[in-house]
């Protein structure tokens, strides 16, 4: 696939301030990358139609490829981010993509294309819709689902995934988390995988620990207790249990809690949390949100929970 400058990023003045780089916020990040994933976006496009343009015999190739795509979820992904970069330039929006068409067609366009780069370019293009982007622009357009973000572990089901290995203590950890969730390093050893939904720009982190206990040590200490106890020695003592239940999975059988994390005053996080002893190792699968006024913390349990529990499920150790 061709690979464009981007443009944009110019014309926006996102990064650059009198030319100098200036300490960019957490929303001016998001913005940037939502401006790259529109400019993958709109070079697609104009490539796509300087196919058909070209070579008029490839045109109802390319008509099918855009046809698929706007019916597959990317295609719905993209309507969205177009949507979103919309809403955020207001009226600067025409012009802005104007200008881009123009520079893409002026720098990347103004050579002829070959019939062979013209049939690879349609035939690279129509693996969009099945994911063949770059990884952070994947995640950004994934992100902005409206089906995802009502529903997060219906992204799970459309089969956006992506799965993570570490190995650690002699034992190979493998599971998945959802595609659009970005990965985050982790600073502790034992907190073997990190990510942020939203594409790393999201209010929940997930993250899975691994802490080593042998086999004797679990028998004399941790045995005797039933999971759902079990996940609660697990819980830290500056908080306030929500709720405790046993969870049994094919593969695992653990406790699952719920618990705010709160000093002397009112409730910091939430956080939710499966625990199990597997592998010679308790495994906490944690996903958890910081709490604010603007948070309705029932109602972003209820949504997020279940994409937990289906990550949990996919847990492997070896």
């Amino acid at each position: 696939m061709l690979t464009f400058r981007l443009f944009i990023l110019t014309l926006l003045s996102i990064s650059l301030l009198n030319g100098q780089e200036k300490e960019r916020s957490l929303e001016e990040r998001y913005f940037e990358d939502l401006v790259k994933a529109y400019n993958f976006v709109i070079v697609q496009e104009e490539a796509l139609k300087a196919v058909a343009r070209q070579f008029p015999e490839l045109a109802p190739d390319v008509d099918q490829v855009i046809a698929e795509q706007k019916k597959s979820s990317l295609g719905t992904a993209i309507a969205a981010l177009k949507k979103e970069v919309g809403e955020r330039l207001g009226n600067k929006m025409d012009k802005t993509e104007q200008d881009l068409r123009q520079q893409i067609a002026k720098n990347d366009l103004s050579v002829p294309l070959t019939q062979k780069k013209a049939q690879t370019m349609a035939k690279q293009y129509a693996k969009v819709k099945d994911g063949l982007v770059p990884t952070d622009i994947l995640r950004i357009l994934v992100s902005l689902h409206p089906e995802y973000i009502e529903t997060p572990t219906k992204e799970i089901e459309d089969g956006w995934l992506q799965p993570i290995e570490k190995r650690s203590g002699g034992k190979t950890f493998s599971m998945f988390f959802p595609g659009s969730w970005k990965p985050r390093e982790m600073k502790n050893p034992r907190n073997l995988i990190g990510v942020v939904h939203k594409a790393g720009y999201g209010i929940c982190t997930m993250s899975l620990t691994a802490i080593p206990v042998a086999p004797q040590l679990y028998e004399q200490e941790y045995a005797k207790h039933s999971p759902v106890e079990q996940a609660k020695l697990l819980i830290p003592k500056n908080t306030k249990i929500i709720s405790a239940a046993e969870v049994d999975f094919t593969e695992t059988k653990g406790g699952f809690s719920i618990y705010d994390i709160q000093d002397d005053g009112p409730p910091k996080a939430r956080v939710m949390q499966f625990a199990a002893y597997q592998g010679e190792h308790f495994i906490l699968l944690q996903l958890s949100f910081a709490l604010r006024d603007d948070h309705d913390v029932d109602f972003l349990t209820k949504k997020f929970k279940p994409v937990l529990m289906r990550c949990a499920q996919s847990l492997r150790i070896k």
